[in-house]
C-alpha cells in the first residue's frame, strides 16, 4: 500500500485523475484548504512478474494474457481479478453469462464473439472420432480435455467417462489443473 501527502484542495482532481477511493475523516475535510491529508491506493501489480495471475478466479489467469486480451479492462476495473470476472458478453447452453476466465481456460478470445471452443464428431473406420478446437497443450499452458459420452438424450442417465461403445451422444470438456 502506499501513501500520497495530498492538499484537500487537490484532492478532487487526484481522485478524477488517478481514479483513487480515498479514506478522509470528517476532522480532515473540516481542515482549511492548506491543511494536508493522507490518502492511500493499492497500484496495479506488475503484469511480467513471476507471480502476476489472478488469485480470485477458480483457475489463475495470467495478468500479461488479460492485457493482451482483455485490452482496456483492467484500467476500466482498475483491478485483473475484477477484469478476469467480468462478463465476457458470451453465453453458454444453458444462458448463463461466461466470465472472461472461462476464455482463457477454453483458449477462446474474449473481445470475438464468434470465438468460441467447439467439438465436431464424425465416423472414421465405423467408429466416433470426437476433436475439438482450440486444442492448446501448447507454451507449457496444460490443459485437461475430456469426453464424455451418453447412449439417449431421453429419458436421463448421467454423462459417463470415459466413453464406451454404446455411446452415440458426446460432450467435451476444457480444465486447467
Amino acid at each position: 500500500m502506499k501513501k500520497l501527502r495530498i492538499s484537500i484542495c487537490k484532492l478532487v482532481s487526484v481522485v478524477l485523475s488517478l481514479f483513487l477511493w480515498v479514506d478522509v475523516s470528517a476532522a480532515v475535510l473540516a481542515r482549511q484548504c492548506g491543511a494536508v491529508g493522507i490518502v492511500t491506493y493499492d497500484p496495479l501489480p506488475d503484469p511480467t512478474a513471476p507471480d502476476a495471475y489472478t488469485r480470485t478466479t477458480v483457475v489463475p489467469v495470467p495478468y500479461a494474457w488479460l492485457l493482451q486480451n482483455w485490452p482496456g479492462t483492467v484500467d476500466e476495473y482498475y483491478s485483473y481479478e475484477a477484469a478476469a470476472k467480468a462478463a465476457s458478453g458470451k453465453k453458454d447452453c444453458f444462458g448463463n453469462a461466461l466470465q472472461v476466465w472461462q476464455d482463457y481456460v477454453a483458449g477462446t478470445d474474449p473481445i470475438n464473439l464468434m470465438s468460441r471452443f467447439t467439438a465436431k464428431i464424425e465416423m472414421i473406420g465405423g467408429a466416433p472420432v470426437v476433436t475439438w478446437e482450440p486444442d492448446l497443450n501448447t507454451n507449457g499452458v496444460i490443459r485437461t480435455y475430456k469426453v464424455y459420452g451418453k447412449e439417449t438424450l431421453d429419458g436421463g442417465g448421467e454423462w459417463q467417462y470415459p466413453t464406451n461403445s454404446l455411446h452415440r451422444f458426446f460432450k467435451v470438456t476444457v480444465e486447467m489443473p
